[in-house]
């Protein structure tokens, strides 16, 4: 009985000396108590969920498309930024309706959904993806009268 009691009090010991969250800091997230691996609240990544999932999108990127959207430029340059929510962000180029600012809302880490606008008589919608660091892609569906169609954008940094 004296050893099972010793065993078992030594055994306790040990497994909380072995805390695999003891010097874990997650951040944006909390500690998975069996791994010591952090488990990101929405809209952050990273080892230690110190990434929003929408950094990656943010800057100045370059696209070439066949379409022209209000513009005569059909290779315009996107600026990308913070918005208020978390999981958003603002995209426009000055090529683009005279800089008309576009709201995309992420949907995962690498794809956003943007905000349905209008301009004049067309409304629009489309998709971002983010391939890697360096490109991404952009589908611009376009509604106007007698006229809907799709511009895709290669876009890069």
């Amino acid at each position: 009985m004296k050893r099972l009691t010793l065993f078992l009090f030594s055994s306790m010991l040990f497994l909380a000396c072995n805390d695999p969250c003891k010097d874990v800091n997650c951040g944006n997230g909390t500690c998975d108590e069996d791994s010591g691996n952090c488990i990101c609240d929405d809209w952050y990544e990273g080892t230690n969920c110190e990434l929003e999932m929408r950094t990656k999108f943010l800057g100045t990127w370059n696209s070439t498309s066949p379409c022209t959207l209000g513009s005569s430029s059909s290779d315009p340059t996107w600026s990308m930024e913070t918005a208020a929510n978390i999981n958003t962000f603002i995209l426009k180029s000055p090529d683009v309706y005279d800089n008309i600012i576009i709201e995309a809302t992420l949907l995962s880490e690498n794809q956003a959904q943007i905000t349905p606008f209008s301009a004049g008589p067309a409304s629009f919608t489309g998709t971002i993806s983010y391939i890697n660091e360096t490109t991404m892609s952009m589908k611009i569906a376009v509604v106007s009268p007698g006229n809907n169609f799709d511009c895709q954008y290669s876009v890069s940094r």
